[in-house]
């Protein structure tokens, strides 16, 4: 089941991502970033980090966003109407394309199934609040 849920998180975060920076409408750009701060909250919280999963959304998601979405709405920046050009066709293929060798680079990595050197019992024993603290 964490494997499901995994693949939902990295689908939709990659799908925001791609759209926070290809949308045109910097309102909808705005949401499509909180869907993605959201979604990365999530994969804190399939690590077993709670507090950093809140401390996402609280930050992140809420602060820093909002005042991003009030300074766009402050600006008052007009869109204009976009059709499909051969260029957007272009920009979709090239990005499929570098999309997939990423992918055939990530299975193919020699690094694919090393695990860390913590046990989770160490982990476990000390908290994960603690376990970042001493890392920072």
């Amino acid at each position: 089941m964490t494997t499901f849920f995994f693949a939902y998180l990295a689908l939709v975060s990659i799908v925001s991502g791609v759209l926070t920076v290809a949308l045109r409408n910097p309102v909808h750009c705005g949401l499509a970033l909180l869907t993605l701060l959201l979604h990365v909250a999530g994969f804190f919280v399939l690590l077993n980090s709670e507090f950093l999963a809140m401390v996402q959304i609280i930050v992140y998601a809420g602060a820093i966003l909002v005042l991003y979405l009030f300074v766009l709405m402050l600006l008052n920046l007009k869109t204009e109407e976009r059709v499909f050009h051969q260029r957007t066709a272009v920009i979709v293929f090239v990005t499929a394309g570098i999309g997939g060798l990423f992918l055939l680079m990530v299975l193919q990595s020699p690094f694919a199934n090393v695990s860390g050197n913590a046990p989770a019992e160490v982990i476990d024993l000390v908290g994960h609040t603690k376990a970042v603290g001493i890392t920072i």
